[in-house]
């Protein structure tokens, strides 16, 4: 059930993404959040048991984007905007200090965006 909800999230999401990025830019964002992901959970982590690989960072990489890019969007006819929904779940994953992988593909696929609307317009 995990898995499925966090393909889900990559396919709804995500395809979105990629449609407004472009394919190529879509590629980079989803290398930007596995391996900066991946490296920065093997970094904090360091000789830990825990396995830096799964799709839940990456989901979350993909919800930072979006929280970004579609801020004032609102999911499956909710009436609530989906920059609150998915701040929600990046707020009780900090709370609940479950996956540290979860939090920084968050903040990183946030970041992407943001770190891109800097160099092309020049502005914060």
């Amino acid at each position: 059930m995990h898995l499925f909800f966090n393909l889900l999230f990559i396919w709804q999401l995500g395809s979105d993404l990629e449609f407004e990025l472009g394919r190529k830019k879509y590629r980079l964002l989803v290398l930007f959040i596995i391996i900066g992901t991946g490296l920065t959970t093997f970094i904090v982590q360091f000789g830990s048991s825990i396995p830096n690989i799964g799709s839940s960072a990456f989901a979350f990489g993909i919800m930072g984007a979006y929280t970004f890019l579609f801020p004032d969007m609102y999911i499956l006819n909710v009436k609530i905007k989906i920059r609150y929904i998915l701040l929600v779940f990046f707020l009780l994953e900090i709370l609940a200090f479950t996956q540290i992988a979860h939090i920084i593909g968050f903040i990183l696929g946030y970041l992407f965006l943001r770190i891109d609307i800097v160099r092309k317009f020049g502005e914060l």
